[in-house]
């Protein structure tokens, strides 16, 4: 998408796409995350582990084999070999900010926030609630 912005001046400046692919980066690799949990509960449910839970034990009525040797998304996994990124600081947030446009996020007065990525120069900075929500607030909101 970004080159296309690049060959077409007229659709924009290709910077503008820069929050929205981080945060579709950051989705995708959460989104494996909880893919990995539940492809390993799912196996375990399977395999008849005692600890899991046994109501959903009874695989008669369903011809899946759990098999978890065969990743049927491995030939994805070279594109997103990106790590899940850590955060790089703390904030507390000085102000309620409703983000109400797409790519921010909502928070409260007084709220802890893992800063993810620092303001750029345009006066918003990256953040992660503790609920997982991720998104752009105004820099001058928080105290680091």
């Amino acid at each position: 998408m970004r080159g296309v912005y690049e060959r077409n001046p007229q659709m924009g400046d290709p910077a503008s796409l820069e929050p929205q692919i981080t945060q579709t980066s950051q989705n995708v690799g959460r989104l494996r995350g909880q893919l990995t949990k539940y492809e390993s509960w799912l196996a375990e449910v399977f395999r008849g582990d005692d600890s899991t839970n046994t109501a959903v034990n009874n695989n008669q009525h369903c011809s899946m084999s759990a098999d978890p040797s065969q990743n049927i998304y491995s030939e994805f996994d070279e594109d997103f070999d990106e790590d899940v990124e850590t955060p790089i600081g703390k904030a507390t947030a000085l102000y309620t900010f409703q983000g109400s446009s797409q790519g921010t996020v909502s928070i409260t007065e007084g709220e802890q926030l893992s800063v993810m990525e620092r303001d750029k120069g345009d006066g918003w900075m990256r953040v992660l609630r503790a609920n997982g929500d991720e998104g752009y607030i105004p820099s001058s909101y928080v105290k680091f």
